[in-house]
């Protein structure tokens, strides 16, 4: 789930379409998620979505997926009951 507090810090200043791509991130289910499905959650043609990020020089959606995976697998772990295979095997990695 977005923490709201610590994306505000961040993004101070960002605009809504900004907010609705991180949102779309990490307020959805921890299952993998493709661009394709991103863009489509988010009313955007993929090779639209795809093409705004190239022409603003932007990482792709691509990597702000598997970062978004990370920070699930990051938070995850901070539970002293959770084991690394066992949220590997939660957000689908298979090693």
């Amino acid at each position: 789930e977005l923490d709201a507090a610590i994306m505000e810090g961040t993004m101070a200043g960002a605009g809504e379409g900004t907010w609705r791509f991180f949102r779309a991130l990490f307020d959805s289910a921890p299952e993998p998620v493709t661009v394709r499905t991103l863009a489509r959650g988010l009313g955007v043609c993929p090779t639209t979505f795809m093409s705004r990020f190239a022409r603003a020089g932007l990482p792709t959606p691509k990597r702000y997926l598997a970062y978004a995976r990370l920070v699930r697998a990051a938070r995850l772990l901070e539970n002293r009951g959770a084991t690394l295979a066992s949220v590997a095997d939660r957000l689908d990695y298979s090693s």
